[in-house]
C-alpha cells in the first residue's frame, strides 16, 4: 500500500499548477510633502521666529495655502511667484517643486530660502528636509543624509523654566 500512496502523492504534485514567483511590488509613491512638513514639526520650538511681512505676501502664502487644500497645486504655486523675496514663501514653493519632480529647482530655492531666513526651528527644518528629499529624487543618498544631518542643527535650544 505504500508504493500505491507514493504514487498518488507523486500524481497529486503533478497535477498542481506551477506558480510564477510573486512579481515584486513596486514601493509605495512617498509623499515628500507630508514627509518635509510632518518631519519639521518636532523643530518647533517654544519660540518661533516671525518675520515682518508685507501685507502682499502675507496675502499670498494664506492664497497658496488655500489653493493647496482644495488640491490645486498649480494654483498654490502660482499665489506664490511674485513673494518669492519672502524665506517663508520661497520654501513652500520649493517643497511645491519638489512634490512635483523638478528636485533641481527646489533643492536651490530651498537652499536660498534656509540662507535667507532663520537659522532654527520648523522653516530651517524644512529647508533642509527639502533638500534631503531632492538629493533623493536626483539619486544622491549621501548628500540626502548629510542635509538630514543638517536639519538637526535647526533644533531650537531648549529652555530651562524654574
Amino acid at each position: 500500500m505504500s508504493g500505491a500512496l507514493a504514487a498518488a502523492g507523486l500524481a497529486a504534485c503533478a497535477t498542481e499548477p506551477v506558480r510564477a514567483p510573486a512579481a515584486a511590488t513596486a514601493p509605495a509613491p512617498v509623499n515628500v510633502l507630508a514627509v518635509i512638513r510632518d518631519g519639521a514639526v518636532a523643530y518647533r520650538g517654544e519660540f518661533q521666529v516671525e518675520l515682518v511681512r508685507d501685507a502682499a505676501v502675507v496675502e499670498a502664502i494664506e492664497a497658496s495655502a488655500q489653493a493647496e487644500m482644495r488640491g490645486d497645486r498649480r494654483a498654490a504655486e502660482a499665489a506664490l511667484v511674485d513673494a518669492l523675496d519672502d524665506p517663508e514663501a520661497r520654501q513652500r514653493y520649493a517643497e511645491l517643486l519638489l512634490a512635483r519632480g523638478e528636485a533641481a529647482r527646489a533643492e536651490a530655492l530651498a537652499r536660498e530660502a534656509w540662507e535667507a531666513g532663520a537659522k532654527v526651528g520648523e522653516w530651517c527644518a524644512r529647508s533642509w528636509l527639502t533638500i534631503a528629499e531632492a538629493r533623493v529624487l536626483q539619486d544622491a543618498p549621501n548628500g540626502a543624509a548629510q542635509a538630514r544631518e543638517r536639519a538637526q542643527a535647526c533644533m531650537p535650544p531648549r529652555v530651562d523654566r524654574y
